[in-house]
């Protein structure tokens, strides 16, 4: 949600999402959230997971002024970090798939997204 909207939620109202395992992002630039949104495999939607467990447990600890736990917010940077990358080396190879076969004379003119990458991101 954008961060003008984001800073007039009451506390109570996020808390009535973590319990439910979801929270809300504030965000400035919704590119920020491609990494999170996009679903790559299994273990890139439970690194996903995970990072909204850290960012509830992140959020719970300030807000009830609890004991942080050492490193977590570097965790969490780390953790996005590692999830960005990912996604656009996903995004180049299935970009540079996208090439190899536009640029292949013997092509099939009519095939589905996914056998492009099938074919041209194993090649």
């Amino acid at each position: 949600m954008p961060l003008q909207n984001y800073k007039d939620l009451e506390p109570e109202f996020l808390m009535g999402y973590w319990q439910r395992k979801k929270d809300i992002i504030a965000v400035t630039h919704f590119a920020d959230l491609l990494p999170e949104v996009l679903f790559l495999d299994e273990g890139h939607n439970q690194q996903r997971e995970n990072l909204i467990e850290m960012r509830i447990k992140l959020k719970s600890e300030k807000y009830y002024a609890a004991k942080r736990t050492p490193t977590l917010k570097e965790t969490i940077i780390q953790t996005k970090k590692d999830m960005r990358k990912r996604a656009e080396d996903e995004i180049l190879m299935r970009v540079n798939a996208i090439r190899k076969y536009l640029i292949d004379p013997d092509r099939e003119i009519y095939i589905f997204h996914e056998k492009i990458f099938k074919t041209y991101m194993e090649n």
